[in-house]
C-alpha cells in the first residue's frame, strides 16, 4: 500500500537520502553504544559534537557552530538492547521522516508520536549532538534526546524527555537549567517534555496505524469532510461512505486517517469509538462565525483540549522562539 512521501515542507532541509540511515539498529548487545570523539579535558567553554554520515564526529565551540547543521546530524548512538537494562529502545516509523527514528524508551517513542502528529514540524532527529563543558563544573557532559524543525520558524527545538519523577528531581533541574542556557547560546530552543494522557496516546497510536492509498483518499476525502461539516458520529460517517459505494470498514479506517492530517477534528481525550462526534474543520469555522455547528460545550472542550495539545506545542516550536 503506498505511503505518503516525506513532507514536502520538510525538502527546504536538504537531501531526503539521509532518512535512510539516520539510525543504527543492528548492532549487536555487546558493540559499541555512542560514537567515540576526542577528550575534551583542556577545553575552557562548552563544546558541541556532531556526527554528519554516522560514524566521524565533528566537535566545535558551542558559541561558534552553526546551528543549522543540526538538522543534517546522525544519532550520537545506537539503539541495541542490552542484559540488565531498565530501558528498552525503541525504533519508531515517523512519518515526518518517512522513516525510523532511534528511541532511548517507549515514553521517548511517545514523544516522536506526538511530534509526528503535529502539522509544524517538519524534521524530527534522534540523539542529534553531543555537549561538553569545561572539567570540574556542573556538568561534564549531555546528548539530548531529540531536535525539532519547522519549516515555518528558522529556530530549531531541541528536547529532553524525562518522565516527570526524574524531571522533579534536584539533580535534574540542575542539569535541566545548565542545558537549556547552553542550548540558548548556540541559538536553539530548549524544553523538557514528561508525557501527554494514556488516552491521547493510545488514540494518537490508532491514528497512526490507519493507511489509505493516495488515490482513495483523494477520491472520497472530500466527501468525508463534507459528511462532517455539521457534527456526525464516527459511524454515521462509515455509514454514509458506505452507502455512496465506500466500504464500510475501509471508510472507518479513511476517518482515522483523516483525523491524523487534521482534516477532521474528534475529542482524542476520550476512547475513539464508533458513536464519537466527528467535525470538520470547516463546522469549527462555522460555529465561530455563525453559530451553524450545533454541539454540546463538553465535547466542544474536549476538542479544544486536543488541538491544545497542537497548539501548546506549536507554541513552544514556533510562536514562542524570537526571530
Amino acid at each position: 500500500m503506498p505511503l505518503r512521501p516525506l513532507r514536502d515542507d520538510a525538502r527546504s532541509f536538504g537531501d531526503l537520502e539521509r532518512t535512510t540511515a539516520r539510525i543504527r539498529v543492528n548492532r549487536p548487545s555487546w558493540g559499541q553504544r555512542r560514537l567515540k570523539f576526542s577528550a575534551l579535558d583542556k577545553i575552557a567553554s562548552p563544546h558541541v559534537s556532531f556526527t554528519l554520515n554516522g560514524t566521524s564526529v565533528t566537535t566545535r565551540k558551542a558559541s561558534e557552530v552553526d546551528s543549522s547543521v543540526f538538522t543534517r546530524a546522525y544519532p550520537m548512538r545506537d539503539f541495541a538492547r542490552r542484559l540488565n537494562q531498565q530501558n528498552h529502545p525503541t525504533a519508531p516509523w515517523v512519518e515526518t521522516m518517512a522513516h525510523l527514528i532511534g528511541a532511548e524508551s517507549h515514553h521517548e517513542g511517545a514523544f516522536y508520536l506526538l511530534a509526528d502528529f503535529h502539522p509544524l514540524v517538519t524534521l524530527i532527529a534522534g540523539q542529534p549532538f553531543t555537549l561538553s563543558w569545561p572539567k570540574g563544573g556542573t556538568l561534564q557532559s549531555h546528548t539530548p534526546d531529540c531536535l525539532l524543525a519547522s519549516s515555518s520558524h528558522p529556530r530549531s527545538l531541541v528536547v529532553d524527555v524525562k518522565d516527570p519523577v526524574e524531571r522533579a528531581g534536584e539533580k535534574w533541574r540542575a542539569r535541566e537549567a545548565f542545558v537549556a542556557r547552553t542550548c540558548a547560546d548556540m541559538g536553539l530552543a530548549y524544553m523538557v517534555w514528561s508525557g501527554l494522557p494514556r488516552r491521547f496516546r493510545r488514540n494518537l497510536e490508532n491514528l497512526a496505524e490507519a493507511r489509505v492509498p493516495e488515490p482513495s483518499l483523494e477520491a472520497w476525502g472530500p466527501a468525508a469532510r463534507e459528511f462532517a461539516r455539521h457534527g456526525k458520529s464516527l459511524r454515521a460517517v462509515a455509514m454514509e461512505l458506505d452507502s455512496r459505494g465506500y466500504q464500510y470498514t475501509w471508510a472507518l479506517t479513511l476517518v482515522r486517517r483523516l483525523l491524523w492530517l487534521h482534516d477532521l477534528e474528534t475529542d482524542l481525550g476520550k476512547p475513539l469509538e464508533l458513536d464519537s462526534e466527528i467535525c470538520s474543520l470547516q463546522s469549527r469555522t462555522d460555529s465561530l462565525g455563525r453559530g451553524a455547528h450545533s454541539v454540546d460545550d463538553g465535547r466542544q472542550r474536549g476538542i479544544d483540549e486536543t488541538r491544545g495539545y497542537r497548539l501548546g506545542f506549536c507554541q513552544v516550536v514556533v510562536c514562542h522562539l524570537p526571530g
